[in-house]
């Protein structure tokens, strides 16, 4: 019998998130928000019941869902097809959503599969594109050329923003990476 995840957090961060979203969105947008996010996240979690990786702990956090696991080694190809899952879960739900006519809905789970498909860890194409790295060039190398995209990835964001008056959204991405990059050199992960 598999175990479920022994610790389930909420951070302060993503009840900030939560909020923000009460407060800038209306409840459609949410409601699309969150399925487009648990069907995200339920690609993520398939994969790794599939590979046999146990999901010890949930976060939710500013930067969104973290899944701890571990108990398993996990190659860097795993890790990546782990990585790419829940993307792709994303938009195969987009496609679906799409065809069944919940156009909001096929919106936001693709805008959500996309921006989580970007070469910025810890996002998912961040978390692939180091593992592919790390295979190819070895350990040190791998997370050294993953920071320097992924710093480069952040401030294209916030370059975009401003360069093209696109709004505050791609500057506040981009910071949001920073954010989460600069957590990830705090506790070692990178």
């Amino acid at each position: 019998m598999k175990r479920s995840p022994s610790d389930f957090s909420i951070t302060p961060g993503f009840a900030a998130v939560f909020a923000a979203a009460v407060f800038f969105l209306d409840n459609e947008e949410i409601i699309c928000l969150f399925i487009s996010a648990a069907v995200h996240e339920a690609g993520h979690l398939a994969v790794m019941r599939v590979f046999g990786v146990p999901v010890l702990r949930l976060e939710a956090t500013a930067l969104g869902l973290n899944i701890g696991y571990g108990g398993a080694a996990v190659s860097y190809i795993d890790e990546a097809i782990m990585a790419l899952s829940g993307p792709l879960a994303g938009l195969g739900a987009a496609f679906l959503f799409s065809a069944f006519g919940y156009v909001m809905l096929a919106g936001m789970s693709a805008a959500l599969s996309f921006f989580n498909l970007l070469p910025a860890y810890p996002l998912d194409g961040g978390r692939a594109m180091k593992a592919v790295l790390c295979l190819v060039f070895g350990e040190r190398t791998g997370f050294h050329l993953t920071d320097a995209v992924g710093i480069i990835t952040a401030a294209g964001l916030i370059s975009l923003g401003f360069l093209f008056k696109l709004g505050p959204l791609p500057v506040i991405f981009g910071l949001w990476l920073i954010i989460g990059y600069c957590k990830n050199l705090r506790y070692g992960v990178l």
